[in-house]
C-alpha cells in the first residue's frame, strides 16, 4: 500500500521522471490518514523514508501514521543525518519547538521554520548567495506561506539520533506520543528508527482554543505561584518605600 500527498497525475506534472510508483490512496489535507485509507489498527508496520522533517507538525504526523498500526506495530524512519547534507550548519529541533507545533496543529510550516531552513541551511554551493540576500528570500518565501496558505517544502525540523531519541522519550512522558523508539542503524548520510506502538496516546489534544483542564493539582501550584508573586512583588513596594524614607532623612 503506497500513500502520499499527491495522486500518481500530480506527481507526474511535479516530476519529470520514470518511475513513479502507482499511488493507493493519497493523504488528503485536513483529514487524518486513517479516515483517508479506511483502516484503523490494523496494519504491521508502516515505512517513511525522509518524510518526518518536511512535516510542520511531526508529532501530530507520528500520531496519525500510529492511529493505522496495531499495538505493538512499527513506524520505521528513515531520517537524513545532519551533518551530511544541507543542514549540518543548522541547530537541532528542540522540544519546545515540537510542542508549539503539536498544540498549534501547523499544516503548513511556520515562519520560524521556513525562515531557519532558507537563512541556516548550507544552501547550494553552485549558487552563492549574500546573507542579506538570504534572508530577504527567507523573509518573502514565509510571507507568500502566511498569505496563501500553501505548503512550501522546507526541512522543518532537524535530527541527530540522540535528538530524535530524546524527543521521543519526552513526548511519551508528556502523553502526547505513546510508543517506544529504538535507533536501528546509522550510515554516512542517515539513519533509521523503529518506533513501536505500545497503545493510544495517553493525552489528547484539546483542539484549537480549547480551555484546557489541569487538574486540581496543577491548578494549586498555579495558584500557588501567584500568590507567591504577589506577596515578592508587596514585599518588592515595601523596601522601595522604606529606602526612599531612609535616602529622604539623609538628606
Amino acid at each position: 500500500m503506497f500513500v502520499t500527498q499527491k495522486s500518481r497525475e500530480k506527481k507526474h506534472s511535479q516530476y519529470q521522471h520514470d518511475p513513479i510508483v502507482d499511488v493507493d490512496f493519497v493523504w488528503e489535507p485536513g483529514k487524518r490518514l486513517k479516515d483517508c485509507i479506511g483502516l484503523n489498527d490494523q496494519l504491521e508496520f508502516a515505512i517513511a523514508s525522509h518524510v518526518l522533517e518536511h512535516v510542520p507538525d511531526p508529532l501530530s504526523w507520528i500520531n496519525e501514521v500510529l492511529e493505522c498500526i496495531r499495538v505493538e506495530g512499527e513506524l520505521r524512519l528513515a531520517l537524513p543525518l545532519k551533518q551530511s547534507c544541507f543542514d549540518a550548519t543548522r541547530s537541532e529541533t528542540d522540544i519546545a519547538t515540537l510542542i508549539d507545533s503539536w498544540i498549534m496543529q501547523r499544516r503548513i510550516p511556520s515562519a520560524f521554520q521556513l525562515v531557519d531552513f532558507c537563512v541556516n541551511s548550507t544552501g547550494d554551493p553552485n549558487r552563492p548567495i549574500s546573507p542579506g540576500a538570504r534572508l530577504r528570500e527567507a523573509f518573502a518565501y514565509a510571507i507568500h506561506s502566511h498569505t496563501t496558505g500553501e505548503y512550501l517544502d522546507a526541512h522543518c525540523s532537524v535530527f541527530s539520533p540522540d535528538s530524535f531519541e530524546k524527543i521521543i522519550a519526552n513526548s511519551t512522558s508528556l502523553g502526547i506520543i505513546n510508543a517506544g523508539c529504538t535507533i536501528t542503524s546509522v550510515d554516512e548520510t542517515e539513519f533509521f528508527v523503529t518506533l513501536s506502538k505500545i497503545g493510544d496516546p495517553v493525552y489528547r489534544h484539546p483542539g484549537l482554543g480549547a480551555a484546557i483542564s489541569f487538574g486540581q493539582s496543577a491548578m494549586d501550584h498555579i495558584n500557588h505561584m501567584n500568590r507567591a508573586w504577589s506577596e515578592a512583588q508587596a514585599a518588592l513596594s515595601e523596601a522601595q518605600a522604606a529606602l526612599s524614607e531612609a535616602q529622604a532623612a539623609s538628606t
